[in-house]
């Protein structure tokens, strides 16, 4: 029905694992799961170096087809070990599971002891998707005195507990939970200067790499994911007027109504253009990875985020009016057309693509100011 290649068939064993919840780090390997290599497809450490967002945002667009949440695990998952690239190899080979998770939200502390080469990390980080899963988790951190440095940390996922379990309305798989760290110590080599990694001055001129994109990545990774959903939420509309009427109205089949039908069609060429909106965006990213460094300007970067916010908008307006023609027999708590719907509508509201500031970051640009003194997630 859609132009797009559908890849969902070619991980049947990764989703009967799921949809049997034999989805945890602690019963997944690498001696027993041939699939584990998709959630770390961006990675620097693979044989024959990363794969490409192209690759990845097709991917998570055909599990979002199947689960929402399980693309955004994938997502987000590949969005952290594009970060990894810019830590050294011996310390991101102590990870022994391909999945990681990693919130650039609000920082934790850290506590420098220089004699020792030791870092001390204290604080709280919400929304961690995949921790459930991850091997690894990656979080922001702050010197703790007035002006104090913020790097990238990574830490060990199993000495950092879960205080506030992820209660939304929507993609509740992900294990987006709240999770606190309490004294755990990790080695100097654990963390990195945010700054470098924003600025590129990390790099080792090793072709193709994302490791300073990870805006870039984790914009296009997450709407893949939710243009996957919203295809799925309407082959279930398909699914339902090919099977059921209109309630008060003549029609026995809702396929038969042509008011239906022009809608239907409508919906699925948007959703089309929608989902090749977002692959553009990916294929951009991957031209500077190449090495194209010329074309990553701040308006370019401010553009980029922007796009992805009007694919999760157009995404979410699609699902509306999918709903419309439905009716409110799917909104029950048990149907999973109404979860799909829900999925979308929370993965579009996340704060990298709502409240209009990367419209805003453009907005700057244009006027000739910087959209970093707005944000950072360019």
């Amino acid at each position: 029905m859609f132009l797009f290649e559908d890849r969902s068939d070619g991980f049947s064993q990764m989703i009967k694992d799921w949809e049997e919840n034999k989805f945890s780090r602690y019963e997944l390997t690498n001696d027993n799961c041939d699939y584990l290599p998709v959630f770390s497809m961006l990675s620097e450490q693979r044989e024959n170096g990363p794969g490409t967002l192209a690759d990845v945002y097709r991917t998570c667009t055909s599990l979002g087809k199947v689960d929402a949440s399980l693309a955004w695990i994938v997502g987000v998952s590949n969005s952290a070990w594009s970060m990894l690239g810019n830590f050294p190899e011996s310390t991101v080979r102590a990870i022994d599971y391909p999945v990681a998770s990693m919130v650039l939200g609000r920082p934790g502390i850290v506590e420098l002891n220089k004699k020792e080469d030791v870092a001390v990390i204290n604080g709280e980080w919400r929304y961690c998707s995949g921790f459930e899963q991850a091997g690894g988790f990656l979080g922001l951190v702050r010197e703790d005195k007035p002006g104090g440095e913020v790097y990238v940390a990574l830490l060990p996922i199993e000495e950092l507990e879960l205080v506030d379990p992820w209660n939304a309305i929507g993609l509740k798989r992900t294990g987006s939970h709240t999770i606190r760290a309490n004294n755990v110590s990790i080695d100097r080599d654990s963390m990195v200067p945010y700054a470098e990694i924003l600025s590129g001055t990390l790099s080792e001129d090793r072709l193709p790499s994302y490791r300073s994109l990870f805006t870039g990545v984790l914009m296009n990774c997450l709407t893949g994911s939710i243009v996957g959903a919203t295809l799925h939420l309407l082959d279930k509309a398909v699914e339902q007027l090919e099977n059921n009427g209109i309630s008060g109205s003549c029609y026995s089949f809702g396929k038969d109504s042509g008011a239906v039908r022009t809608v239907i069609g409508g919906l699925s060429s948007r959703l089309e253009e929608i989902y090749e909106f977002g692959s553009g965006g990916a294929a951009f990213v991957d031209e500077v990875a190449s090495g194209n460094e010329d074309i990553w300007t701040i308006g370019n970067r401010a553009l980029l985020r922007a796009r992805a916010s009007s694919v999760m908008k157009q995404c979410r307006e699609v699902a509306d009016e999918v709903l419309w023609i439905m009716g409110s027999s799917v909104l029950t708590e048990d149907n999973p057309t109404a979860s799909i719907w829900k999925d979308i509508h929370v993965g579009a509201l996340h704060g990298g693509f709502s409240k209009y500031t990367p419209q805003e970051a453009v907005g700057l640009s244009i006027f000739n100011e910087n959209p970093l003194n707005l944000t950072k997630m360019l």
